[in-house]
């Protein structure tokens, strides 16, 4: 990503002019800004050194890593939605006061499938060239199979340190090195090794599409299987463990807690498992000290997974149940895996959560306060489709709404309920675990959310604040 020159000095008026752009030239300027995000952007596979404002301090040194969408025309092909942007990812090295940049781009298994099929078939888009019944196969297969395919880039997060099989080639640092292994991660069971250093594609030898790096959960433990997964996953730096969650599609949804830590647990765990009546489409998740708090958002495959039989798309069989459905909590306990909680709150759609963390007053009651950046509804996903790109007409390429809905983050605080579990079953791998019975617990389950402050922020953003008593 080379340093571009300042482009405040276009729009800045003249010596001695006495106005200042008109909105037009701002509409202008903001709408190509705009466009820069959707263009295809060059690799650089030598490491370049970038121009630095100020200085960095000495004792600052290490990498960053940056993954993202850097292509959308392969040939004639046209990619509609950012979720299906071939994948790029960046590294930034500093050390000693400088920053040098190289990047990567590690979809080219996927773009070698489009130019000899003519053809894309995406987490949002399906293959314009192949026959409803075709179509609609293909998207049956992806979502009801758990196998990885060559047709999707992987290009939601990137983490360094992350497990790995194996039988994953050797990379070329050295084993001083802070970083040891690269490992690139998606909403589905995919996941892609890279060299933590030149960023090439390391080889996985008994995978399906080993050659092209790429691997699932499976492939660290058999157990953790599932058609997708969660882009971000958890880790606690305090005592290694890494969380995350891997969902099998079905008439009801089974979703499988995993657990990594490299000395406890290196081979990894399942560390419950839950079935809930729909199977939802899920982002992230969050993380206490004590416990894992998994919110299952009532957008899902429609019509109990039956929508995948008639949807050109993983995207199109998604249904939103907001206005019958409830978003619930599940509050996991990390060490034992055992649900303690189940609690429902007003339906809302997320991609990201904020802050988690325990709270234990002087009485010893324990709460968890988590934030998280909701939305009324899942607007924002068809929000994303890449109009400009295309205009040959397409199902992933239709009219979006124009508004997004009610933007927030939203604050929960929960008090920890010590009455025996007796109501409200949920099903985990460590069998029947229900909600509590008593008045705190029912009083919850009634409808536990209120607004106590809404406080503007800018033109769209509030911070609300409910609490579970």
């Amino acid at each position: 990503m080379p340093v571009q020159a300042n482009d405040n000095t276009a729009t800045m008026p003249a010596a001695g002019a006495k106005n200042a752009p008109d909105a037009a030239s701002n509409a202008t300027n903001h709408r190509t800004g705009q466009a820069r995000g959707f263009m295809g952007a060059r690799e650089t596979l030598r490491p370049i050194d970038l121009q630095v404002s100020g200085t960095i301090p000495t004792w600052l040194e290490g990498a960053l890593y940056r993954i993202g969408p850097s292509k959308f025309t392969v040939g004639d092909v046209k990619i509609f939605h950012w979720f299906d942007g071939l994948s790029m990812v960046h590294r930034f090295e500093i050390r000693d006061g400088r920053v040098q940049y190289r990047s990567r781009e590690t979809s080219k298994d996927v773009e070698r499938v489009i130019n000899e099929t003519g053809g894309f078939l995406g987490i949002a888009q399906s293959d314009p060239c192949s026959n409803l019944f075709k179509r609609v196969a293909t998207t049956f297969m992806a979502i009801w199979t758990p196998q990885l395919n060559n047709r999707a880039p992987i290009n939601v997060t990137v983490t360094p340190n992350f497990p790995i099989p194996s039988t994953t080639a050797k990379s070329s640092v050295g084993s001083d090195s802070r970083v040891q292994s690269l490992v690139t991660k998606t909403d589905y069971n995919a996941l892609q090794v890279l060299d933590p250093v030149t960023l090439e594609v390391l080889p996985v030898a008994g995978a399906a599409f080993g050659a092209a790096g790429k691997f699932t959960y499976e492939h660290v433990n058999p157990e953790m299987q599932g058609t997708f997964s969660l882009g971000h996953h958890q880790w606690d730096p305090s005592t290694g463990d890494i969380y995350n969650v891997v969902i099998t599609a079905g008439p009801v949804g089974t979703y499988r807690v995993i657990h990594v830590n490299p000395t406890t647990h290196p081979e990894g765990r399942v560390l419950t498992e839950i079935t809930y009546s729909l199977t939802a489409y899920l982002h992230s998740f969050s993380l206490t000290r004590r416990y894992l708090v998994l919110m299952l958002q009532p957008y899902a495959i429609g019509w109990m997974g039956l929508k995948a039989f008639t949807s050109p798309s993983y995207l199109d069989a998604l249904q939103w149940y907001g206005d019958k459905m409830p978003t619930t909590f599940y509050v996991i306990d990390r060490e034992s895996g055992a649900v303690v909680h189940m609690l429902d709150a007003a339906a809302f759609f997320f991609f990201h959560t904020c802050n988690a963390w325990d709270v234990d007053d002087d009485e010893g009651n324990a709460s968890i306060v988590l934030e998280v950046c909701a939305m009324d509804t899942p607007a924002i996903v068809r929000q994303l489709n890449v109009h400009a790109l295309n205009p040959t007409p397409c199902p992933s390429a239709r009219d979006t709404p124009r508004s997004w809905g009610s933007r927030t983050c939203r604050r929960f605080a929960g008090t920890r309920c010590r009455c025996r579990p007796t109501r409200w079953p949920t099903r985990t791998r460590a069998g029947l675990r229900p909600l509590s019975k008593c008045p705190r617990a029912a009083s919850i389950c009634r409808g536990f959310i209120r607004r106590v402050r809404a406080r503007r922020r800018g033109s769209c953003m509030g911070l609300f604040r409910a609490v579970w008593t």
